[in-house]
């Protein structure tokens, strides 16, 4: 293909790609310079010059195409390369133009980088998917730790204070880039101390803070049971917590959020407990 080739340009909503000929020479580069202004009157904010045709580029393409970059940058619009050859990506970084040409694999990258094309959020919802990780974690966990028998019951959405007078609960709070919440690992006084006298082979009748931090530990093991699962097979990531402690008696919890929370009630050889768990939006 000759010098004279015109330019070909698919123009679309939000950009425009111009397809430049074989041969980038002295001529071509007079050509775009003629259509430079034509060009930069477009209403888009992203132009993307396709190198898939080029063969050979000249010094005097070079020259132009940063000072398009140029003008495009002072205007505050875009360019992006698609389509180049390793030699031609080669040449670029040995000149240190790769800010210049700024190469992408697609028009949908390049949108990206200009900030116009949006990452859908991924939506996460406290369903069956979500909270079977948090089950077997539970079941896991105190069977392993305590050797106490699990069995999960139906999960049900709180609406008021729950028959289980409450007397030990642990706390993490979930963070992700895509929801936040909080998980609590509930126990009755009677449950925890038949499990915290399993784990540790002793006969405690009262709740101290050593015995108490053990709550914590359990929730720490359950919460990042469930967050490998999550991670390796749902591709939810969710960052690291420290649990915190509540205690007393008839505990109550009041997440102060608008979506609903979810109760997991168990039975064990220990006695009943449960985990509520809710995550809304960030």
């Amino acid at each position: 293909m000759s010098s004279s080739e015109a330019f070909n340009l698919q123009e679309e909503e939000k950009f425009i790609v111009i397809q430049f000929p074989s041969l980038l020479d002295k001529e071509t580069a007079e050509k775009m310079r003629n259509n430079m202004q034509n060009w930069l009157l477009k209403p888009v904010d992203v132009f993307f010059f396709d190198f898939k045709k080029v063969l050979n580029i000249t010094q005097d393409a070079i020259v132009l195409i940063t000072q398009f970059q140029r003008l495009l940058t002072k205007n505050d619009k875009h360019l992006f390369s698609l389509n180049l050859s390793k030699s031609l990506i080669d040449l670029i970084r040995e000149k240190g133009l790769n800010n210049v040409f700024s190469p992408v694999e697609s028009t949908e990258d390049g949108l990206k980088k200009a900030g116009l094309l949006k990452t859908p959020k991924k939506k996460v919802k406290l369903d069956v998917q979500f909270i079977n990780p948090f089950i077997e974690g539970a079941c896991e966990t105190l069977k392993t730790q305590a050797q106490v028998s699990v069995s999960p019951q139906k999960p049900f959405v709180k609406k008021g204070p729950l028959v289980e007078n409450i007397s030990v609960a642990g706390l993490i709070s979930i963070e992700s880039k895509h929801f936040k919440g909080s998980i609590a690992l509930c126990f009755p006084k009677k449950t925890f101390l038949n499990i915290y006298n399993s784990m540790l082979g002793e006969e405690i009748s009262e709740l101290d803070n050593e015995v108490k931090d053990a709550a914590a530990e359990l929730l720490n093991i359950i919460y990042g049971y469930a967050k490998r699962i999550h991670v390796d097979q749902n591709k939810i990531h969710m960052e690291k917590a420290i649990p915190t402690v509540l205690s007393g008696d008839n505990l109550s919890l009041d997440f102060k959020t608008k979506a609903p929370v979810l109760i997991l009630p168990f039975q064990s050889s220990a006695g009943p407990f449960h985990i509520e768990i809710f995550i809304e939006d960030t």
